[in-house]
């Protein structure tokens, strides 16, 4: 990271690409790569100092982009995503999910922006903390958007919202800001809530992890998980031909029958 008088830095700005990926969409993934990486390149040589990946709703976006800074980058790099109010983004990913996974790749910081007022995140950032491997940051909107004597306003107020800011920073997030709606006031009463105020401790999971899109499964340490062999498909028909015309959901059922006393669920929240 550049040094900037003061601690005073500029950030590289990556949002989402307008476009669905594959296979919920057309774009494919290496193209997504491709132009992400574009931007990380001439971002660098113009001189930021670290980039923020934001608004991502769709976690193999976020993904393309986050490995598109760091392969063409060696600056820091941020990524936060964007929830609804049911604790999902729009394409399902839960915030256990999005830090197991963006921590994994190698994410600076992880958490997010956009979606909500503050006193709706905290719950969601609390999901989201034992699960990131790297500091957590959230960027809240100023409440939800409403339009009066044909204004767009928002009716989360500075106060209101630093308020919800202080519950983020007790509960272990280290950086904060602003997203829709915020102003130079909000910033300003962030800033005060931090004035002498060292970073809260956190217990982060070691737990053996594998994440899909929509949920993880975890196993804690110490403890042992059995994997049942009732998919293997030698001498089964039927599973031979679901495998064949990939119908997902025939083995999915098969695999859940085959859970045993002796098999380990350990939840994810």
């Amino acid at each position: 990271m550049r040094t900037r008088l003061g601690g005073r830095y500029v950030a590289a700005d990556i949002g989402p690409s307008g476009q669905l990926l594959e296979p919920m969409g057309t774009l494919p993934f290496d193209e997504a790569y491709a132009l992400f990486a574009e931007q990380a390149r001439a971002a660098t040589a113009a001189g930021a100092d670290l980039f923020i990946i934001e608004t991502m709703a769709d976690l193999a976006e976020a993904k393309a982009a986050l490995l598109a800074v760091v392969e063409n980058s060696d600056l820091p790099v941020f990524v936060t995503m964007t929830f609804a109010e049911d604790g999902r983004t729009f394409l399902g990913t839960t915030p256990e999910v999005a830090a197991v996974t963006l921590s994994s790749m190698g994410a600076d910081a992880v958490g997010i922006n956009c979606s909500l007022g503050p006193d709706d995140l905290v719950p969601l950032v609390e999901r989201m903390l034992p699960w990131a491997k790297c500091p957590v940051m959230v960027q809240a909107n100023a409440g939800l958007p409403c339009v009066e004597d044909g204004r767009t306003v928002f009716d989360v107020h500075a106060p209101e919202y630093c308020r919800a800011v202080a519950r983020m920073l007790d509960a272990g997030v280290t950086i904060v800001g602003g997203c829709c709606g915020t102003a130079p006031e909000y910033t300003a009463g962030e800033r005060a809530l931090l004035a002498g105020r060292e970073p809260q401790e956190r217990s982060v999971r070691d737990w053996f992890c594998v994440a899909g899109p929509q949920q993880i499964t975890s196993l804690r340490a110490g403890h042992v998980g059995v994997i049942g062999e009732r998919i293997n498909p030698t001498g089964k028909k039927k599973m031979k031909e679901a495998l064949r015309s990939a119908v997902s959901d025939a083995m999915c059922q098969v695999g859940q029958r085959d859970a045993s006393p002796y098999s380990l669920s350990v939840p994810s929240q």
